[in-house]
């Protein structure tokens, strides 16, 4: 429940905002893989990130989900542009391997590798295997269905 409660709030608020690694180089809005591989499952920004201190920062965030030995893992950054991920945390354990795709067009792809870096998917998929022999499958609205 709480990987399905913070996917669903994080991907419904997701915004066609491109920004920039550390080292300077542009990302697209959006990038997920197919679930294999040492690279986050997906990374995207997003709104509504409340400032109840009125600190200075922007309102939305930069987050990303990896798949790593202690199970799945959210990651956000403080900045848009650059800057360091802050601690990650750990929103599902004993993950053994996980699927993604990503709708488009009425159609499911394997990885999201967008030639317009500021579009979104429709939705994502992702099916969790933890080894027990019953995979979970879950789907979100990404940007609340946003279409460009």
């Amino acid at each position: 429940r709480r990987l399905g409660s913070a996917l669903t709030g994080d991907l419904a608020q997701a915004v066609p905002r491109t920004t920039r690694s550390l080292s300077g180089d542009r990302a697209p809005a959006f990038r997920g893989t197919s679930g294999t591989g040492a690279e986050p499952l997906i990374a995207f920004v997003r709104a509504g990130w409340s400032n109840g201190a009125g600190a200075s920062r922007p309102s939305r965030q930069k987050v990303e989900y990896r798949l790593d030995a202690d199970g799945l893992e959210r990651v956000a950054y403080p900045m848009l542009d650059g800057g360091e991920a802050q601690a990650g945390a750990v929103v599902l354990e004993g993950v053994r391997s996980i699927r993604m795709r990503y709708r488009k067009d009425g159609e499911w792809l394997d990885a999201w590798a967008e030639s317009q870096p500021e579009l979104l998917p429709s939705a994502v998929e992702m099916v969790i295997d933890r080894g027990d022999g019953v995979p979970i499958r879950q789907v979100f609205v990404a940007g609340s269905g946003y279409r460009q």
